[in-house]
């Protein structure tokens, strides 16, 4: 179901009944489509009406969280799987990364503001390879990039209020708040706790 903010009626969205309640589905860059999990393929819907399109093979259960990128790439999340991608057009889809020995399940990716780096979660639990992460859309498949923090939650980013910019603020399930730099990767350091977990 979707609705306009400006509007207090909620319209379902074609082809989509039947999708899981756990479904962690995302938007397009414009916020013109959605992109969802069912029936072993992933699609997109246009929020503006029309029938779903089957993107790729999904074998992963649901979808956990994802990103489109301008220049048209799809990352998405997985049960059980690496982060895969997929032209937003359609395709064959492959890892963005491998998976580590005892490593779990790599999802929930957030874009940020530069377009080619990103938040997302690792699951391996016990190891240095569990936690939220800040990855690269340039990084090869072994290098999963600056772990931001050891426990694994769902990562957010609030885009800095400062003059000049040129950071923001990457949340975790709305635990923590960390300054950082997205370009060097940098963290800057532990600013403020939001919101202590009840």
């Amino acid at each position: 179901m979707v609705r306009a903010l400006d509007s207090l009626d909620w319209r379902a969205l074609a082809s989509t009944e039947g999708v899981a309640s756990n479904e962690e589905p995302f938007w397009s860059w414009d916020s013109r489509f959605l992109v969802f999990s069912l029936g072993g393929k992933l699609k997109r819907v246009d929020v503006a009406g029309g029938p779903a399109q089957a993107l790729c093979d999904f074998t992963g259960g649901n979808v956990r969280g994802g990103f489109w990128t301008r220049d048209g790439k799809i990352v998405f999340g997985a049960n059980n799987s690496p982060l895969m991608q997929v032209a937003a057009g359609g395709g064959v889809p492959t890892p963005l990364f491998r998976l580590e020995a005892g490593e779990l399940t790599e999802r929930n990716p957030v874009l940020l503001p530069d377009g080619r780096h990103f938040l997302y979660s690792r699951a391996s639990p016990g190891t240095d390879a569990n936690g939220v992460f800040v990855g690269s859309l340039d990084a090869k498949l072994d290098q999963h990039g600056k772990r931001l923090f050891a426990d694994r939650f769902v990562p957010h980013y609030v885009p800095s209020l400062e003059p000049g910019g040129g950071g923001g603020f990457a949340g975790a399930e709305e635990v923590y708040a960390v300054l950082c730099g997205y370009v060097d990767l940098a963290v800057q350091g532990l600013t403020q706790i939001l919101l202590l977990a009840s």
